[in-house]
This record gives C-alpha cells, structure tokens and sequence, in this order.
C-alpha cells in the first residue's frame, strides 16, 4: 500500500483522480444483472437472429485463443510482473509456461484454473 499524498507534505504522490475512484463497499452489486453464459443468453441468440449472425459467443470464449494468437505472433514476448502481486506472479509465469509448451488449448489452462485458488474455470 501507498499513500495517495506524501505524510509530511500532503502532496500527492499520485494523481487525484485516485480519490475519486469509488471503493467496492460503496458499490450496490445487486443493481447488476447476473453473468449469463453465451449459451444460455436468449438476448444474445435474439440478436444474432435479427441480424443474420451464425455464431455467438462473448470475450471470456475467445481469451484464451487470443491470448495464444498474441504469444505466437510475438515469439513470445516476456512479460513484466515486477508489480503484480506475488499471487500473479506466480500465475502469469505458469501460463507462460503452458503457452511455450503449446499445451495452453488442453491440459494447461484447467491446471493453471485448479492451481489457482479463488479462480474458477467458466
């Protein structure tokens, strides 16, 4: 943690925007409407219909293989993670494992997911 302001100066150390962000605690989650998955999405299928589209499906179902298309096509560039926390880190480097051993489409993403507590495949 770092203070937004210097303690002796008051002057802020940060930009401060930052004290405009709202807080979590601040924020009424049951104003949002529930994830529904692309495949069970009525609307989404609606809109596809309407406008003649034959596949549907949203960012979360096509990360992964974008995520792969970038590596490949930037012989895997290295990535920075000296500010991530250690957790991250520690994710980061295991998915970059499985994206040099080009498992990252079977076995690898559902190992990073199980070795990854608090995530949960989708």
């Amino acid at each position: 943690m770092h203070p937004l302001k210097h303690p002796a100066t008051g002057q802020h150390v940060f930009t401060p925007y930052l004290e405009k962000i709202v807080q979590p605690d601040d924020v009424d989650l049951s104003r949002f409407s529930k994830f529904v998955k692309p495949s069970e999405d009525g609307r989404l299928f609606a809109i596809a219909r309407e406008t003649n589209k034959q596949f549907v499906g949203s960012t979360s179902s096509v990360s992964s293989s974008l995520s792969m298309l970038f590596f490949l096509l930037f012989n895997h560039p290295v990535v920075n993670t000296e500010n991530l926390s250690p957790e991250f880190q520690r994710l980061v480097r295991k998915t970059g494992a499985c994206l040099e051993s080009k498992s990252f489409f079977s076995a690898c993403s559902q190992t990073t997911l199980q070795n990854s507590p608090g995530l949960q495949p989708m």
